[in-house]
Parts: structure tokens; sequence; C-alpha cells
């Protein structure tokens, strides 16, 4: 399930999709605290804070699947 956020000016090809920390654990099949060392470290990004709130971007999560899931930073 996902948070999609939405107003009247936007289609619904470019409707926004978020995924909590535990959402994004459970479809890699990890534990949360793997999700926040990869957003720690930088694997996983970007990631939008509010407050303690941490909401990762649908781009963001395909992007992690596309390339592997490792709890490495890739090196460029």
């Amino acid at each position: 399930m996902c948070i999609g956020v939405s107003s009247r000016c936007m289609s619904k090809k470019t409707e926004l999709k978020f995924y909590t920390r535990h959402q994004v654990a459970e479809m890699f099949a990890v534990c949360t605290k793997t999700v926040d060392n990869m957003i720690k470290s930088g694997v996983i990004h970007p990631v939008i804070k509010v407050g303690r709130c941490v909401r990762i971007p649908h781009g963001t999560v395909v992007e992690l699947a596309e390339k592997g899931c490792s709890n490495t930073k890739a090196s460029s």
C-alpha cells in the first residue's frame, strides 16, 4: 500500500506516491533497521522527512529494485 498525494491540477500520470520505511522493508524482505541504515548511508535517497516521519518516493523504490537491494553504497 502506498500513500498517494495529488491535487486537482495533477493527472493520474503525475500522481506522487510515497512509502513508509516499514513498507519498503516488507517489499525487500528486510527489517526496518536495514532500511534505516540504507537511508543513513545514502543507498536510499532522496527521502522526505517531516518531523520524525520518513517517506520514500516511489521512484526511489523503483531505482533501488532495478539496481538491486544491497546495504553498500554503489561506487560511481
